[in-house]
């Protein structure tokens, strides 16, 4: 992790906020018969 003056925990969280979304997004889809269109929105 980069160490910057007083700002480490802040970009840590924001590291950890977009691995959460990443795994969020790459998720398989609860109903894998779902058509492609439906889940363009999301990528």
């Amino acid at each position: 992790m980069l160490k910057l003056a007083g700002h480490s925990d802040s970009i840590e969280i924001k590291v950890f906020q977009l691995l959460h979304i990443q795994r969020k997004m790459r998720r398989p889809p609860a109903k894998v018969s779902d058509p492609a269109p439906s889940r363009a929105p999301y990528l």
